[in-house]
């Protein structure tokens, strides 16, 4: 275990985050630094990537190194206490509003049983819960828990500004951390889908929506459609309500003049979420198909003596 390995963490999307004051790398005892990065190991393989993991490393003052500011990448803390215990809270980088998101806890070093409460809450005032949950850590889970919690949209209209951090807070009687997370109103899929790619003025361009979720489930939502011309202006703009998960729109009739070129249809959510989705066709000009007809003959003369029958070719292209 050395340098290399943890830098090998870090290029795989896993931000080490400190909780407390810093520690070097060379004031960790190689024993220690074992462990360490054995958990990291362990959310690699079973943590989802694009987690932050919080260390916080409980126990005497290790080997000759002192605290530096300088190592902050390296994400370690340390304080006075008789037994070495160590926690690790894993947690998205970015809540996704209106999606359930897993927070996992994971303690070392400790033998009874206690809880934990796992909490998001308002920024920067902390005086509205949003979601929380309450986790055992036990011998019987081998001191791994987790919660699931979810934002909903309704809880953060009504505000002039739409928020965009909130306060993810782990409170036990051993330990408590409180973290800045930003969020994003960026929630599920939009799939536009059109009978062709092609059309000609007078004819109808008939589509429909996918609408799904972050779990690629129906995502039901009233969905707005907006059809824009190939120099940007928004031309007509329809709104569907969604039942099943797939939205039929009414056919959007070609004008007899249309401009040319390539046409925009953006789908969107009419309210509580940013999620976006976009599809392109094109209008051509009708162009009257040209065809020519050829008629040939086996000779270019013929005589009544020796005429018994005439034989000719017609071509059309």
């Amino acid at each position: 275990m050395n340098i290399r390995t943890l830098g090998a963490i870090l290029e795989a999307g896993y931000h080490i985050q400190p909780l407390d004051e810093w520690m070097s790398i060379d004031a960790l005892q190689e024993s220690n630094f074992r462990r360490v990065i054995s958990m990291v190991y362990c959310y690699l393989q079973h943590g989802p990537v694009g987690h932050t993991l919080f260390f916080n490393l409980r126990g005497e003052k290790l080997g000759t190194g002192t605290n530096s500011t300088g190592s902050r990448h390296m994400g370690f803390s340390s304080c006075s206490t008789r037994a070495q215990q160590l926690y690790v809270i894993s947690a998205p980088k970015v809540f996704c509003v209106g999606a359930f998101e897993n927070i996992v806890i994971q303690v070392y070093g400790y033998t009874e049983e206690f809880d934990a409460t796992i909490s998001i809450k308002s920024y920067p005032d902390k005086k509205f819960t949003y979601s929380s949950g309450h986790v055992t850590l036990s011998t019987v889970n081998k001191f791994q828990n987790s919660a699931l919690l979810t934002i909903q949209p309704k809880q953060l209209s009504g505000g002039q500004d739409p928020v965009s951090h909130v306060y993810l807070d782990v409170v036990s009687k051993h330990f408590s951390k409180s973290k800045k997370m930003p969020i994003t109103y960026d929630n599920g899929f939009l799939f536009i889908h059109t009978d062709k790619p092609v059309y000609t003025p007078h004819q109808s361009v008939k589509v429909r929506v996918y609408s799904l979720n972050d779990d690629l489930k129906p995502a039901k939502r009233e969905t707005v459609l907006t059809f824009i011309d190939p120099e940007g202006s928004e031309v007509d703009m329809v709104e569907e309500n969604d039942y099943t998960g797939i939205i039929s729109f009414p056919d959007f009739k070609i004008p007899s003049n249309p401009k040319y070129g390539v046409w925009t249809i953006r789908a969107k959510y009419k309210e509580d979420f940013s999620t976006t989705g976009t599809a392109y066709f094109e209008i051509k000009e009708y162009v009257m198909p040209h065809f020519s007809i050829s008629i040939e003959t086996e000779n270019n003369f013929i005589g009544y003596k020796d005429f018994n029958n005439f034989e000719i070719t017609i071509k059309a292209r």
